[in-house]
């Protein structure tokens, strides 16, 4: 059930991505054919709104299949926010209800917290790459912010998200109640910083992709030349260290064993200060 609830995340994630997709301003030698200019010379507006009545669709109709299937498999859904987990019982459907658009804003967040962390990393990368401008095109006016802005703002979001939303989880009985406004902030602050860990899987992926083309060529598509420069500035602070041994190249391996061990002893700290705090 954990897996359907993955892959109905990412069926709700793409139909948003489309509705979001369909108001874009096609531009670029990717968007030159006959065949794009017959498209764009179609209305497509009216037809958006298809993607978002579909995406309300799929998290309502998920939850009553939740309901009906969960108590039967004895499975009890979890809300994973990084150092707390929160329980939604299968048996009511008001609380699948809540645990279906939870469980989806939460990938949304991950999915926009994938591509601040494009946005930082390729900034110097020009709309060319059609990859890079999708990024940019997805975050819209936030793509303008400043480097250091777009990293600390989601660790104060997810305080704030924290702070609105403890009380709520509480009041249902799926969290203790704090026991006071200092313990939950401390909470809420914790939460801010593991949001930084939500990079872990991106990061191994760049990182290992772009170790596996430095050595085989996979041909010209802008896909790989993403990749390529994602990872090169990615490893771009190690290049001062010596890690170069005649043709072969071990930043990527140094930075994928950085980010594997930096992040796994990151969450285990602060799900030991979150626990502590939590006493």
């Amino acid at each position: 059930m954990s897996l359907l609830d993955l892959i109905l995340n990412l069926i709700a994630l793409l139909l948003w991505l489309n509705w979001r997709g369909m108001g874009f301003q096609q531009t670029g030698p990717y968007s030159s054919s006959l065949l794009h200019t017959l498209r764009i010379a179609t209305p497509q507006r009216p037809r958006r709104w298809r993607y978002l009545a579909g995406l309300a669709g799929l998290l309502v109709v998920r939850a009553l299949v939740y309901r009906q299937l969960g108590p039967s498999l004895h499975w009890v859904p979890h809300l994973p926010l990084g150092v707390v987990s929160v329980p939604f019982r299968s048996d009511a459907l008001g609380r699948m209800l809540l645990f279906s658009g939870f469980s989806f804003l939460l990938a949304f967040a991950v999915f926009h917290l994938w591509l601040l962390l494009l946005s930082v990393v390729n900034r110097s990368l020009a709309d060319t790459n059609p990859v890079q401008r999708l990024v940019r095109q997805h975050l819209g006016w936030i793509e303008a912010w400043p480097a250091s802005v777009k990293i600390v703002a989601p660790m104060l979001l997810a305080t704030l998200a924290w702070l609105a939303l403890h009380p709520l989880f509480a009041g249902f009985g799926l969290l203790p109640a704090a026991g006071s406004f200092r313990q939950m902030l401390g909470q809420g602050l914790l939460l801010g910083l593991m949001t930084v860990l939500a990079w872990k899987f991106l990061l191994l992926g760049l990182l290992g992709l772009h170790l596996f083309t430095s050595y085989v060529h996979l041909g010209v598509s802008p896909f790989w030349e993403f990749v390529t420069a994602s990872g090169r500035n990615l490893i771009e602070p190690l290049r001062p260290l010596p890690l170069r041994a005649g043709k072969y190249d071990f930043a990527p391996l140094v930075a994928i064993a950085l980010v594997w061990f930096g992040m796994k002893y990151a969450e285990i700290g602060l799900a030991m200060l979150f626990e502590r705090l939590s006493r």
